[in-house]
């Protein structure tokens, strides 16, 4: 019987921001994952000595001229069958996984080295995460950047690696994944939205639309950065043809621009977001800006979200712990 070693947990995490962060280089090669679904109906040795985990690892083709540390961590979090299989080295964080999971839930990296596929490596470490926490993370694979695990830097314009019904369809074809342990992970794949550029669009995002007992401000869902076609004839060639509108509610024609301090601080980039502005109005679209203060100012969020309400025909209906709800859920995801 092969030997196999189920990578996992916090070096899974580790290991898909590098990939993302590689698929930026035309230089590096990514690997082609759904070629090789690892065989996870057939009972396998997972490799639990420190003998058998060190000869797999001499033996794997590192991807992206990455070391193991800067690839999976400084901790190797790995997946065994049972609590009778034991590891005694220091820099290896053992998880007992159940084995009777769906052939997406590992991808073989090389030989009989596997890796948590992201929908997998989401679930795993929604047992450790709060709900918010879970949702960040769920919004950055969904999304299009990704936190440098080796560097803490942010990569923009990245692939998504997760969406929210692909990954509610391997919670659903996963029986243990509907336990109670798992439950941030089913609400996250319930309140995630897919398409998001930034943390920061993330946090307004969270924001805006968790449901009042969670801290947000219960507000529907918007499409994050979807492709808006431009058909006004009275538009110049020179004007945008293409708009992606950070938040937008079609259903109410009313589009959120995130205004950062790392794109959005020279005259040409003011005069840009004006222009964008302008077409969108000529669209019919009602775009309000946002700044970082608006987002970190508990006040401002909240004026912005009563004009959000207003425009669309709700009435917020704030209990009386809600500051101290959506306190806490500041202090998870800007703080």
């Amino acid at each position: 019987m092969d030997t196999r070693l189920y990578i996992t947990h916090k070096s899974a995490l580790h290991f898909w921001r590098c990939y993302r962060i590689a698929s930026l280089d035309p230089s590096k090669k990514l690997l082609s994952f759904n070629a090789f679904p690892a065989a996870t109906n057939e009972a396998a040795q997972c490799a639990h000595t420190s003998r058998e985990i060190q000869d797999l690892l001499d033996t794997l083709n590192l991807p992206f001229g990455l070391d193991l540390i800067k690839l999976f961590g400084s901790t190797l979090h790995i997946a065994l069958a049972s609590f009778e299989q034991k590891c005694r080295m220091q820099t290896v964080k053992t998880h007992v996984w159940p084995f009777t999971f769906t052939r997406e839930a590992f991808y073989r990296l090389d030989n009989n080295v596997y890796i948590a596929s992201p929908a997998s490596c989401l679930a795993q470490l929604s047992r450790e995460l709060s709900l918010p926490k879970t949702i960040l993370l769920s919004m950055e694979f969904s999304g299009t950047y990704a936190l440098d695990p080796n560097t803490r830097e942010t990569h923009y314009q990245v692939q998504s690696i997760l969406t929210a019904e692909g990954f509610r369809a391997f919670l659903n074809a996963n029986p243990h994944s509907k336990s109670s342990k798992h439950m941030n992970a089913l609400r996250a794949s319930e309140y995630m939205i897919c398409n998001s550029a930034s943390r920061m669009e993330t946090n307004l995002a969270m924001l805006l639309t968790l449901p009042y007992r969670y801290g947000g401000y219960g507000l529907p869902k918007p499409d994050m950065n979807v492709d808006l076609l431009n058909n006004n004839s009275s538009s110049s060639p020179q004007q945008h043809k293409r708009f992606k509108p950070d938040l937008y509610w079609p259903k109410y024609n009313l589009a959120l621009e995130y205004n950062s301090h790392e794109f959005h601080v020279t005259p040409n980039t003011y005069e840009h977001d004006a222009d964008r502005r302008d077409i969108l109005e000529e669209m019919g679209i009602t775009v309000i800006p946002v700044s970082k203060q608006k987002v970190y100012d508990p006040s401002l969020l909240d004026h912005l979200s009563h004009k959000i309400a207003n425009i669309m025909g709700h009435r917020l209906k704030l209990p009386k712990d809600f500051m101290q709800k959506q306190d806490q859920l500041r202090q998870e995801i800007l703080f």
